[in-house]
């Protein structure tokens, strides 16, 4: 074990602003990872049907080029 320790101080300290990086990425990476979890459980409950809620088409047309007000009057 010491000629372990005896090794790393040798090898380590050109490495140091690594390893702190290392750590900083790796605390993001699992708040990141906790958040795009968080995310999925909603598709997931669509998926599996876990809520007995129903979901309804409803049509929207696009038609940017239309008069202001005659889209008004079709809504």
């Amino acid at each position: 074990m010491k000629d372990f320790l005896r090794i790393l101080r040798r090898f380590v300290p050109p490495y140091k602003k690594f390893m702190v990086w290392n750590v900083i990425f790796n605390v993001l990476s699992a708040i990141l990872n906790l958040f795009s979890f968080a995310l999925i459980i909603p598709i997931l409950n669509i998926l599996f049907k876990i809520s007995d809620e129903t979901y309804t088409y409803t049509d929207w047309t696009f038609a940017p080029f239309s008069k202001p007000g005659k889209r008004l009057r079709n809504c």
